[in-house]
Order: C-alpha cells, then sequence, then structure tokens
C-alpha cells in the first residue's frame, strides 16, 4: 500500500456520492438457487427455452472458480445473503408513469430522460433496480433499423434474434488424446517385444513415458540406437506398428473422470472431437473401442493434413467441418505440439497436465490454461 499522504487523506474520506431511493418495492429474499431462477422467470413472464439457459449458466456458474485479485484481500462474498431481484411496484408501463423519486435520481446522477434527452440526443435505457423503467430514442432509432429497447422487450418482440445470440455463445471443445489413457502397458509390450527379437535392450515404463507420443520414428531412432538411413530402419518400424495394432484396445481406458465429463457434453449439446498425430488406421478403432465417445463430432490424424501439429492446420480443419470460429473452441492437450498448435490456431489451450507428456514447468510461460484433472476442465467451458 502506498504512504502517500494524499492517497491516504482521500482513502479516509467518506464515500458521499451515494443516496437511498424511498420507492414501494417487490424484492425477493436474500439467496442463489434453481427455485430464485425459476421465480424471477416466472415473474418476467419468460418463455421456457431462456429458462432452460439461464439455469444452464447457473450449472456454469456454481463450477467457476474465486478470480484470485492482483494486490487486493477482498473477502469471499456471501451469494446467500444478495437477494437476486427487486422491482418498483407496480412496474411502469410508461415514462409518465414512473415513480417521481425515481425520476429524481436519474437527474442526480446526470442521467438524461424525456426531454432532457432529447435536448441532449443520447439514448437511453433507464434501468433501476431490476427492471427497466425508460427507454428513450427507440421509435427513432427504429425508423434506422436499429433495436434499442430493454432485454425483457427483445425476448418478448425479437425471441429468434435472442436465441441467434444465444447459440453463438456455443463452444466446440477438440482434444489431442486427452480423453483416453494410451494402452500404455501394450505400447511398451509391443516396442520392447521388437527390441528382444533382434537382441536389444529392453526399455521400462519410466524411460519410455516421456517419449510415448513423440511419433514410431523417433522411438525407433532412440531406442534401436539408428538413424533413418540404416538399412533396418523401415524393418524395426513395420514390426513395432503391426505389433501396436494388434494390441492397442487391449488396455485403453478413459481418464479417471472423463465418463462424466463426456456426459457433460452431451448434456450441454457441446460438439467434441479429436485432432491427433495418430494415423487413422491406428486412432479410429480406439476411439470405437469406447462406448461414452459414440457422439463424436470429427477425428482429423495425418492422413487428412499436409502437416501434422506443431502446425495448427489440423485443428483448423476441424473447426471448418464443424463450423465454429477457432476463437470458440477449446483445445485440450497432454503435450508440448498439442499446446503449440492450440495457441498458433487461435484456439482457447488447456493444458491437461494428468496427461503423459507434460509437464507444469513447460507451459508455465505459455498462453494456455491448466488443468491437473478432467474435472477441472469445466471451468473453461462457458455454454
Amino acid at each position: 500500500m502506498s504512504n502517500d499522504p494524499i492517497l491516504q487523506e482521500k482513502l479516509r474520506q467518506k464515500y458521499d456520492a451515494g443516496f437511498v431511493t424511498d420507492v414501494e418495492s417487490i424484492t425477493l429474499p436474500p439467496g442463489l438457487n434453481e427455485d430464485v431462477i425459476k421465480q424471477i422467470s416466472k415473474i418476467k413472464k419468460e418463455p421456457e427455452w431462456l429458462l432452460k439457459f439461464r439455469l444452464k449458466a447457473f450449472d456454469r456458474w456454481k463450477i467457476l472458480k474465486k478470480p484470485d485479485w492482483a494486490n487486493l484481500d477482498i473477502e469471499p462474498i456471501d451469494y446467500q445473503k444478495i437477494s437476486y431481484y427487486s422491482a418498483p411496484k407496480p412496474g411502469p408501463k410508461s415514462y409518465d408513469e414512473v415513480d417521481p423519486e425515481i425520476k429524481k435520481d436519474f437527474e442526480k446522477l446526470g442521467i438524461p430522460l424525456e426531454e432532457r434527452a432529447k435536448l441532449a440526443g443520447v439514448a437511453v435505457d433507464a434501468v433501476f433496480d431490476s427492471v427497466s423503467v425508460a427507454t428513450t430514442f427507440s421509435e427513432e432509432l427504429k425508423k434506422l433499423g436499429i433495436i434499442f429497447c430493454s432485454f425483457s422487450e427483445a425476448v418478448k418482440n425479437h425471441p429468434e434474434l435472442v436465441k441467434t445470440l444465444q447459440d453463438q455463445s456455443s463452444k466446440l471443445a477438440i482434444t489431442s488424446r486427452a480423453f483416453y489413457t494410451e494402452p500404455f502397458a501394450d505400447f511398451l509390450e509391443s516396442l520392447n517385444n521388437v527390441l528382444r527379437n533382434h537382441n536389444k535392450e529392453c526399455v521400462s515404463m519410466d524411460v519410455l513415458r516421456p517419449y510415448i507420443s513423440e511419433g514410431t520414428s523417433k522411438l525407433i531412432k532412440l531406442f534401436f540406437k539408428i538413424n533413418e538411413n540404416d538399412k533396418n530402419f523401415n524393418l524395426y518400424k513395420d514390426q513395432f506398428l503391426s505389433e501396436y495394432e494388434s494390441n492397442l484396445k487391449n488396455n485403453s481406458t478413459l481418464f479417471n473422470g472423463m465418463s462424466d465429463f463426456i456426459k457433460f457434453l452431451d448434456k450441454e449439446s457441446i460438439k467434441y472431437g479429436v485432432v491427433t498425430n495418430k494415423h487413422y488406421k491406428y486412432a479410429q478403432p480406439i476411439l470405437d473401442s469406447f462406448l461414452e465417445l459414440k457422439n463424436i463430432q470429427v477425428l482429423i490424424c495425418p492422413d487428412h493434413v499436409k502437416i501434422s501439429k506443431p502446425d495448427p492446420e489440423g485443428i483448423l480443419l476441424a473447426c471448418k467441418k464443424l463450423d465454429i470460429k477457432p476463437e470458440n473452441t477449446i483445445y485440450l492437450g497432454d503435450h508440448l505440439n498439442d499446446i503449440k498448435a492450440g495457441i498458433c490456431a487461435g484456439a482457447q489451450t488447456v493444458a491437461c497436465l494428468y496427461g503423459y507428456s507434460i509437464n507444469k514447468n513447460e507451459v508455465d510461460s505459455m498462453n494456455c490454461g491448466q488443468v491437473k484433472k478432467v474435472e477441472e476442465i469445466k471451468s473453461f467451458i462457458v455454454k
């Protein structure tokens, strides 16, 4: 905190710009739950589709994390001590019916209404507590093709427009391999079988783990200690891929919590798909082995693009196929190449630290989110 005497004096001053308006109001008791949301929606005579949207938004709000404010010590907000609806009783049908006390409030605030608005040339939607009490210049703006009204009036008179804006908030969740665990034991066994067949030293899980997502060619070069020009390179590679293909579905499982997360995506009608560096002949059988992943909308493999990750081509192709903009997309990755591709594509990118091939130190300086467990992914998804 600054020791500047002028600043300290200002901070000690009593706030003198506030005031209380003495009008008769209808106010709901403090507290927030689904019943309160339904009651407010009923008071506002909102359609069923909007109530459903509000309830979904409430579900989303419940999993949000409290902001970590910089250099501020703020007591936790008790949301159950707040009243979420209050309106003058009875609600005004026109500006002439607005309570004089409310009119005085807007005069104190310097907000132009009625004749003052016309003189100032300013369009105003004046909201008092939870309701719009006056809207100026609506008819004049209407002649110019501009809709200027309160949200409640828009829902009543322009529902299709509101629905369109609501639908634009949908997001697409694309993942690399963050849905399922690699068939790690079978992957290791396949590699060791080939190493053993050629009298090479076998490797342990701990040794293989950092390289499991690096691609077959790198594994062959690394563990057979050869380069791509070696006469046996393609032989070893083909033998490994043959072993892998026969074993790849044996031990694949969803990450802990992923089944519930997929149900969440399905419930919220959020599209999801996979962009992977694994070729289609290996990726599709793995996805097919999970009944939970039956609603996957798109699968993009190296077979479908010219350049694989970290190039963003695969992510951009997935977005194009599903007609969703990259900026409205969340890309989940558990490898550094995934994170680079997601950021380059312009997607909201999340590093899944529960995976095999990425650690916190690698992504701390990158423009991406981080999750340590599947349940945390929900906080990045807005519906």
